[in-house]
């Protein structure tokens, strides 16, 4: 069985469509499969629109990412936990490709496009740019699709990290254990509008370059992140 874990805080817009494409991507597969969103303390319709589908929804308050993936995982029964960002769509390709290395790697991502930057060419071809950058040169794991076998999963997601758990998490495996995907999810890039993202992710990497490690396990430095816009 597949266990795809969708954490959620105040995902109300994208929930539903996110729920819908991992149906549709499992069509034609035939294993089974679970869906469980981890609803972290919404202060919107997020949980009342996951309960019209049929998959588990688990209430949490955490507001921490890495934390809610893994209690999220504390509820999965599958042999292959899938973490899937609320506001990504999932495709059949990424599942077939995912299917194809279990058995050969512990853990994955996929990396994904962004499928609402049309209006702007400029955001488009620069959030690229920075998944090119995370997938060629700094070679990390992209948190909007992961997955990894249970049984590798152990101690999960590090929860001292507020940001880049992701990161840590596919550093935890050998290079020859972990497999960076070919084929792409759908995401949103929401946060290139909403938070000027492209203008101040640079002075974030900047300030993370000379505090370090610190700066990620302080949630108010963090506001990208976790102040709620979405």
């Amino acid at each position: 069985m597949i266990s795809f874990i969708v954490p959620a805080y105040n995902e109300e817009e994208y929930i539903g469509a996110t729920i819908v494409s991992i149906n549709s991507s499992m069509k034609g597969f035939e294993v089974p499969y679970e869906i469980i969103v981890v609803n972290d303390n919404s202060e919107d319709k997020t949980k009342e629109i996951a309960l019209k589908f049929d998959v588990n929804v688990i209430d949490a308050n955490c507001r921490q990412l890495g934390k809610v993936r893994n209690v999220g995982a504390s509820h999965a029964k599958g042999s292959v936990l899938v973490f899937v960002d609320a506001d990504t769509g999932v495709t059949g390709p990424v599942i077939k490709e995912v299917l194809s290395k279990i058995d050969t790697h512990k853990a994955g991502c996929a990396y994904g496009v962004y499928y609402d930057l049309d209006q702007s060419p400029f955001h488009k071809r620069m959030m690229g740019v920075y998944t090119w950058f995370c997938s060629k040169v700094w070679k990390v794991c992209s948190g909007y699709f992961m997955w990894c076998n249970a049984e590798n999963f152990k101690d999960g997601f590090d929860e001292e990290y507020y940001l880049f758990e992701d990161v840590w998490f596919s550093r935890k495996f050998h290079k020859r254990d972990f497999y960076f995907g070919k084929e792409r999810v759908l995401t949103s890039g929401r946060k290139a509008w909403t938070h000027n993202f492209l203008l101040r992710i640079v002075p974030f990497l900047f300030k993370y370059s000379i505090k370090g490690n610190k700066l990620l396990k302080n949630r108010s430095s963090l506001g990208m992140w976790y102040d709620g816009v979405r």
